[in-house]
């Protein structure tokens, strides 16, 4: 080649707009080119001789890939990588994607001295095609959850693939069919069609249970409705969301089986014990010493205990096992928290307690069962006496009606719930460690069955806590559920 051909070779090698590289079978860079330097920030004094692998290629890609594997590989047969793309990096420690075409340089022996590589950027496609793939895979793992949306009178005007194979509406024209006769066709709700139709709570949450038949096995789909209003607070479009938990049902179905059958086994010998300690206490302690009375009168003490513990699980077992908004009545709740507290401030007291009552509004009534209400309150009052560090034990008890919900709080003065325990209290069998309440009796179902109870109502209860200053427990009831005295 002579020298101008040759000089406008180069120039036009350095002026392209690409990277064009060579290397050495050992990996070394032997050429750098004006927009390689560039594009990578490398002078070319700064990356001559040395090898790739540690300047424009990493050791490993995002992905894990081996890239010094690879390099060695290209150097050995580089056929295989006559186009390949890869990750590599910048002097400034980007990471980018380059597309390189590979070739091999020989001697006039057809020994190979050195490998051009000639790459352009990536980058923003490769991010694009895994930015897609992450689409897909989303899309992928949430093609199972149903969605329809619905007119106000339950009408579908529109519908999912996943959906519709819950509803076995796959050749059918699903448009314009009425949804509940849908649900009743194929499944069992866990609330009335009445319920159902109620479109009072913005959002609601039951299941939708199919049996088992010969021809399909056991199906529980979880339901979440939100209803859409406009400002006029006319409702617009009902929007249901439809997932599988049939997994999840079944294991709860098989620790309530567990914890029923244990429960009802230990009820026999619990009851035994009670009544023979009782007729020790009763017929025989006159004739026994001080400490034959202080046995006989820690087994009954005992026993009680693990009474109430056995009525705690089977009320968990009970209120999963049946629809707890069947039976109501209007509750008084100045005059009945007052009675139903009482029994617990006049038990067996280890110090002293200290209770009060605030309900500007004395008229004011739930509707709900009696039974229900009386564990939600009893339970709260109970751990704020059982779990308080305090010499005098402070329970206050406030109820208050606003336009939206008719709220009970119970505040109290014990040592107050740390931040990352403050959800997990709501699930079964967890308690917080013994150096914060200063008891470890219970085994954790008295705040699940509170939370249970009050969803079922549509209610919610939330928890403020500070530690070394005490917790608030606050029940919020939906005022449609208010019942005022005398009406």
């Amino acid at each position: 080649m002579n020298t101008n051909l040759e000089a406008k070779y180069r120039e036009l090698v350095e002026n392209a707009n690409s990277i064009i590289m060579r290397m050495d079978m050992n990996g070394n860079v032997t050429f750098f080119n004006g927009f390689a330097q560039k594009f990578f920030g490398f002078l070319e004094k700064d990356i001559l001789g040395k090898n790739v692998v540690g300047t424009i290629v990493p050791s490993k890609d995002f992905t894990g890939h081996d890239l010094i594997a690879m390099i060695k590989d290209i150097l050995v047969n580089s056929q295989k990588y006559v186009n390949n793309e890869n990750e590599n990096i910048t002097r400034d420690g980007r990471h980018v994607w380059i597309s390189w075409t590979n070739k091999p340089v020989f001697d006039q022996n057809s020994n190979p001295l050195e490998i051009l590589c000639i790459g352009n950027d990536i980058t923003r496609l490769k991010e694009a095609e895994i930015e897609l793939s992450k689409v897909k895979e989303l899309t992928e793992s949430a093609s199972k959850i149903g969605i329809v949306a619905c007119t106000p009178d339950f009408k579908i005007k529109a519908i999912n693939t996943a959906a519709k194979r819950y509803f076995d509406l796959e050749t059918v024209e699903a448009i314009g069919l009425d949804v509940i006769p849908l649900i009743f066709k194929h499944y069992q709700p866990t609330i009335s069609e009445k319920e159902i139709k109620d479109l009072s709570a913005i959002h609601k949450t039951y299941d939708l249970i199919r049996p088992e038949t010969d021809n399909n096995k056991t199906l529980y789909l979880q339901v979440n409705r939100e209803v859409i209003k406009n400002p006029q607070q006319e409702v617009i479009s009902i929007i249901t969301s439809i997932q599988d938990v049939t997994e999840q049902r079944q294991e709860e179905l098989l620790k309530q089986d567990f914890l029923g059958l244990i429960s009802h086994k230990l009820r026999t010998p619990i009851t035994v014990i009670l009544q023979t300690a009782a007729l020790l206490e009763q017929n025989k302690i006159e004739t026994l010493g001080e400490k034959q009375k202080s046995f006989i009168n820690n087994i009954v003490a005992e026993s009680y205990k693990l009474n109430s513990l056995i009525t705690n699980l089977l009320n968990f077992i009970l209120l999963n096992n049946q629809n707890m908004t069947n039976s109501k009545e209007p509750i008084p709740l100045a005059e009945h928290i007052s009675q139903i507290i009482d029994p617990l401030l006049k038990g067996e007291k280890k110090k002293p307690i200290n209770f009060s009552l605030e309900c500007a509004d004395k008229s004011l009534a739930l509707t709900m069962d009696r039974i229900y209400f009386d564990i939600m309150i009893t339970n709260l009052v109970d751990n704020a006496i059982k779990f308080n560090d305090k010499k005098t034990v402070d329970i206050k008890v406030t109820v208050k009606k606003d336009a939206q919900a008719i709220s009970i709080s119970v505040a109290d003065n014990g040592p107050g719930i740390p931040v990352e325990d403050q959800e997990k209290i709501f699930a079964g069998f967890y308690q917080i460690e013994k150096c914060f309440t200063g008891n470890v009796e219970g085994v954790g179902l008295g705040l699940p069955l509170v939370k249970k109870i009050i969803g079922a109502y549509g209610g919610t209860i939330s928890v403020k806590s500070e530690i070394g200053h005490g917790t608030t427990f606050t029940l919020n009831f939906p005022v449609r559920q208010e019942h005022k005295l005398g009406t």
